[in-house]
């Protein structure tokens, strides 16, 4: 009778209730002194749980096994865009890591990737088969829908790509992570002390100007010898992004977090609706059917008008346009007219170069100063600049000489509406 009390004084949940907290459900099971610990989230915080409370295969929670840090390794890579594509990013991936990963072909990967200023920004995280496989022994009848390391699962909880230093609890000892403005970390440290803290904070350069936060997986993290002029915030909601989770998801496993797995069922329920259309469609009547006609003939009407007076935008647009283009082409001529007659006859020209917004004048003569006074009066101009050094020739007594005169930007001022 009285576990009959305790039962009806528990609040039951429906089974529509039940349904969803199954489906929202995510366990992180990591290793905890030579064992495994599975942890629950549960409104934003994580709760211990015990093995047997862990969902059996085929429920829709999410159960991540987490590598420790101590047995993975992380580094960051770089491909330029203009050398590899992305159908072949994958395999450029597989050979970098060859040449540098410590565990050879026998190892597990987990890789995200980013695309900035030309550049495919590679993160990468290694780790040996066996430990993954004696991780999977401790609780063998255990399936998994997510492998990834510790510190990548913290790197998947933070919702914006913005520069910052995060510091998470891991199993061992604090991480600390520089992301990046892409979202993916550029180096990853776990300082066993205060001195290897500055160094990391060193590490970071001159990105530590562009980090405008740090990010705290719990609020009890030490936080003595960070910046005191950057904000530090602590991480509210420890959900990864499906971005990093379908990188870390286990073949023949369906993440109905993911969107993208629910296309299939959606077509399936699509196909269902275009068909039970298509029969009801076949039931209108002639009546109906002519009056769709009419309207479609009128839609297609009013699309031919709309498509042609479009295209006699376009041809006024072009038309104007080459107007002013002649419109400059005749400024030109005029200015070159203009300078034919006003320039005195003891100033010889050499060259002239007219470009579309001046007119480079190169020359020698007498009294420069007076030929700049006689080219301000020059129609069309805005400005007259002397682009040297007057100086007289010691043996001729000629002045060398080099004028831009600045047009009136005809084009533009024709183009503004």
């Amino acid at each position: 009778m009285t576990e009959d009390k305790e039962i009806a004084g528990k609040p039951k949940k429906s089974g529509i209730l039940a349904f969803i907290e199954s489906f929202n459900s995510v366990y992180l099971i990591k290793q905890h002194n030579q064992a495994l610990q599975a942890n629950k989230l549960v409104d934003s915080c994580w709760q211990t749980v015990a093995a047997e409370d862990i969902p059996a295969p085929g429920s829709l929670a999410r159960i991540i096994l987490l590598i420790p840090d101590s047995e993975a390794v992380f580094r960051q890579q770089t491909f330029s865009t203009d050398l590899v594509a992305e159908k072949n990013l994958e395999e450029a991936i597989s050979l970098n890591i060859e040449s540098w990963s410590p565990y050879g072909a026998d190892c597990f990967q987990m890789s995200m990737i980013a695309k900035n200023s030309g550049q495919w920004i590679v993160s990468v995280w290694l780790w040996k088969k066996s430990a993954q496989e004696r991780l999977l022994n401790i609780l063998p009848e255990q399936k998994y829908t997510h492998i990834m390391p510790e510190m990548a699962w913290h790197c998947a909880c933070l919702k914006n790509n913005e520069p910052t230093v995060l510091i998470a609890e891991t199993t061992e000892k604090p991480g600390y992570a520089h992301i990046a403005e892409d979202g993916l970390p550029k180096q990853i440290a776990w300082p066993e002390n205060q001195r290897e803290v500055s160094r990391f904070w060193r590490s970071v350069g001159q990105a530590d100007g562009q980090i405008k936060q740090i990010t705290l997986t719990d609020q009890d993290l030490p936080t003595q010898g960070l910046p005191d002029n950057i904000e530090h915030i602590v991480l509210d909601n420890p959900k990864a992004r499906s971005k990093w989770l379908k990188r870390a998801q286990c073949k023949g496993v369906n993440d109905w977090f993911n969107p993208v797995n629910w296309v299939k069922p959606a077509l399936a329920v699509l196909t269902l609706a275009i068909v039970w259309a298509a029969v009801d469609a076949a039931l209108i009547t002639n009546k109906n059917q002519r009056l769709t006609e009419l309207i479609n003939q009128s839609k297609q009407s009013n699309h031919s008008v709309i498509a042609q007076q479009e295209k006699i935008d376009a041809s006024l647009l072009h038309l104007t346009h080459f107007a002013a283009l002649k419109q400059r082409q005749q400024q030109a001529e005029n200015i070159l007219a203009e300078l034919s007659q006003r320039i005195p006859k003891d100033i010889w020209l050499e060259t002239i170069q007219l470009d579309q917004h001046w007119l480079d004048i190169r020359g020698r003569g007498k009294d420069v100063i007076r030929l700049l006074a006689l080219l301000e009066t020059v129609s069309n101009t805005e400005d007259i600049v002397l682009l040297n050094d007057v100086r007289p020739d010691a043996r001729t007594g000629d002045e060398q000489f080099q004028i831009r005169i600045i047009l009136t930007d005809l084009l533009n001022a024709e183009l503004k509406p």
